[in-house]
């Protein structure tokens, strides 16, 4: 199987290996020799260990949360989020990636067109979930969705170089197009957008976002210095804070091109 033809199984064994290894605090070998197959989601694209026993994993195609057990085949748990998100049960709002602050997960969507270009209002989603202590852990969705972020993202004056609103106005994995697919916590409690494209000169582009429990109560994003890194003309598939450093999986902007950790 090869990344290139097969991105979404790639990053869907990807998601379920991090929160296995977050959850265990297994060395990185160790987890790798104890792969699991989970069912459910074919396109798992964020997850996040919710103890040492459970995870949960959001997926691209629906507007459902799953929590897992390691090493049980089925989900534990499902969190509809059609009602809450404002979105049809089969529009899609296209979750790209989550992040843990202490008890509260964010959650971010792709905020991109389609592939042919067109405009997709439900995937501009920003929003949280709070965790809920039992055997199985619960979620329940805190605040409310924010639906803004591209646009503060496009006012932003540290952003302004990047020429956010003309890549917004492309298909998201255009050349040149506007694709978020990496959230990561902060020490500190912020957040690192990491954007999939565009790729300013070759570079993968990081947004912190300062204020990300001030969004689900419907204020302004701000955002600190983005952060560009040379990751070989790749841009950025999934970012994770482990420990006190961060894991990358950079990709293609598009749907062909090489991966590397």
């Amino acid at each position: 199987m090869t990344p290139a033809r097969y991105p979404s199984a790639l990053f869907g064994l990807a998601t379920m290996l991090m929160a296995g290894l977050l959850a265990s605090a297994l060395p990185m070998r160790s987890a790798a020799q104890e792969l699991s197959t989970y069912d459910g989601p074919c396109d798992a694209s964020a997850a996040v260990a919710l103890d040492a026993e459970h995870f949960v994993v959001g997926n691209d195609e629906r507007n459902t949360l799953y929590t897992y057990r390691r090493g049980r085949v089925q989900a534990v748990a499902r969190l509809d989020l059609s009602t809450f998100l404002g979105t049809h049960v089969d529009e899609e709002s296209d979750i790209e990636a989550a992040a843990a602050v202490g008890t509260r997960i964010y959650w971010i969507t792709s905020h991109g067109r389609d592939s042919h270009g067109r405009a997709r209002p439900s995937r501009h989603r920003f929003f949280a979930t709070e965790l809920l202590p039992g055997h199985p852990p619960s979620l329940t969705p805190v605040g409310e969705p924010y639906l803004e972020l591209l646009r503060d993202m496009q006012a932003s004056t540290a952003l302004k170089p990047y020429k956010l609103a003309h890549a917004a106005r492309l298909a998201a994995e255009a050349d040149g197009g506007f694709n978020i697919e990496g959230l990561a916590a902060t020490i500190d409690g912020r957040l690192l957008i990491g954007l999939r494209n565009p790729l300013p000169r070759g570079r993968a582009l990081v947004v912190p976002l300062q204020n990300p429990g001030e969004l689900i109560e419907g204020k302004r994003a701000r955002f600190g210095t983005p952060i560009e890194l040379d990751l070989g003309r790749r841009g950025i598939r999934s970012i994770e804070l482990v420990g006190s450093s961060y894991l990358i999986v950079a990709g293609p902007p598009a749907d062909s091109g090489s991966f590397a950790p």
